[in-house]
């Protein structure tokens, strides 16, 4: 909570990691030799400094393809518009050097654009449940 008791509010993503940094797989691999894979403790420094909420709500940074599409008369643009839309979505796995922490439980993501409101929760151990407003 900040000085008024109102939640903290985050201005900006966490930075990524950089991709020129470097680690030992085969490091990592070596001390696996003999135990049960289930067992094995990946390190953190390889997950990305997001959870996957942050991942989810990334992906909806286009919406204005949709809006320009609601609003198109050629539908052959319109189809040029949503599908520009689908591609660019993917581009969270571009970014992305390793894997986003799982959300823990009932934890919230909220992002607030001038033309989108995203929120997600985690409520079970089932994929995060998401409200968009455009």
């Amino acid at each position: 909570m900040d000085e008024n008791g109102e939640p903290w509010e985050r201005s900006e993503l966490p930075w990524l990691k950089d991709p020129n940094a470097k680690f030992s797989l085969w490091s990592i691999l070596k001390d696996c030799v003999g135990k049960d894979l289930s067992k094995v403790a990946v390190p953190v420094y390889i997950n990305d400094p997001s959870s996957l909420l942050q991942k989810v709500a990334q992906s909806y940074e286009y919406t204005y393809l949709l809006d320009m599409a609601s609003v198109e008369d050629d539908p052959f643009m319109r189809v040029s518009l949503i599908t520009a839309f689908m591609v660019t979505s993917q581009t969270v796995a571009e970014k992305s050097i390793g894997k986003p922490f799982n959300p823990l439980l009932f934890e919230t993501f909220e992002l607030k654009t001038k033309n989108l409101k995203f929120f997600s929760e985690q409520v079970s151990h089932h994929p995060p449940i998401a409200a968009v407003h455009a």
